[in-house]
C-alpha cells in the first residue's frame, strides 16, 4: 500500500514537471518571435532607416512571423489530434512514402538528398493524412539531420507479424540521455543543430499522438554523428 502511494505521488509529481516545461517553453517559443517582431516594428516606426537596414527589418519580420505561424499550425495539430475517433481505411504504404517524399523533393534538393525506398505492397489500417503528417515530419526530421550529398534510407517491411515504417539517415545523431525525452511537446535537443529556425520542436510530439492512433509505437536508436533510425511499429 505504501508502495503504490509513493509511486503515485512520483507519478503526479512527474507530471506536474511536464506540465510546467510545456508552459515554460510554449512562454518561450512565443516570446522570441514576438520580442523580435515589435523591436523591428517599433525601429520602422519611430526611426528613419535607410533601405539595407529597411529590408533587413522586414526580413525579420517576415521569418519571426512565419515561426509563429508554425507555432500555431503545431497547436492546432495537437488541438485536433485529442478528437476520440478517427476512421481508418486500408492504405497501401509503399505509394504513402512515394507521396510524402516526392511533396519534399524542394527540401531534398537544396542539399541533394536522394531518397532510397525500399519495401513491397503492404496494406495496413490508417488515416491518410495523419500518416503523411507522420511521415512528413520523421523525413524532415531527417533532411535536417543529414549533411549534404547524403543518403536517406525509408524502408517498407513485415517484422514479428508487425508492419514497420523506418526511416533511417547518416546525420548528426541524437546522444542517448536525450532519446526518452524527445517526444516531449517543445523539447529540443539543441536548436543549434536542428537547422532550422521555424523548428518549434512540437514535430515529434504529434508524430507520438499519431502513433497512439493507430496503436503503433514509435522506436529511435541513434548514435552521434553516424546517423538515427526511427521504426513506426503497427500491429
Amino acid at each position: 500500500m505504501a508502495d503504490a502511494i509513493v509511486e503515485k505521488i512520483c507519478e503526479l509529481e512527474r507530471l506536474n514537471e511536464e506540465k510546467q516545461r510545456f508552459i515554460d517553453n510554449l512562454t518561450h517559443e512565443l516570446k522570441t518571435p514576438l520580442t523580435s517582431i515589435i523591436g523591428y516594428a517599433n525601429l520602422l516606426r519611430t526611426t528613419k532607416v535607410n533601405e539595407k537596414v529597411l529590408n533587413q527589418a522586414v526580413d525579420y519580420i517576415y521569418s519571426e512571423g512565419k515561426k509563429l505561424e508554425n507555432l500555431s499550425g503545431k497547436m492546432l495539430d495537437l488541438i485536433i489530434l485529442k478528437k476520440d475517433h478517427f476512421e481508418l481505411k486500408p492504405t497501401d504504404l509503399v505509394p504513402l512514402v512515394k507521396d510524402v517524399t516526392n511533396s519534399m523533393q524542394h527540401k531534398l534538393e537544396e542539399k541533394n538528398i536522394d531518397v532510397q525506398i525500399l519495401g513491397k505492397p503492404v496494406m495496413v489500417l490508417s488515416d491518410r493524412y495523419l500518416f503523411q503528417v507522420l511521415l512528413s515530419n520523421l523525413i524532415d526530421n531527417a533532411i535536417k539531420a543529414s549533411p549534404k550529398d547524403s543518403t536517406i534510407n525509408v524502408m517498407v517491411y513485415l517484422e514479428d507479424e508487425n508492419t514497420v515504417v523506418e526511416v533511417e539517415d547518416s546525420g548528426v545523431g541524437i546522444p542517448d540521455a536525450h532519446l526518452d525525452k524527445i517526444m516531449e511537446p517543445f523539447y529540443m535537443v539543441d536548436k543549434s543543430r536542428s537547422g532550422s529556425r521555424e523548428s518549434s520542436g512540437l514535430g515529434l510530439s504529434i508524430c507520438k499522438k499519431i502513433a497512439d492512433i493507430h496503436n503503433a509505437q514509435i522506436d529511435f536508436s541513434s548514435k552521434v554523428d553516424r546517423g538515427t533510425s526511427v521504426k513506426i511499429i503497427l500491429p
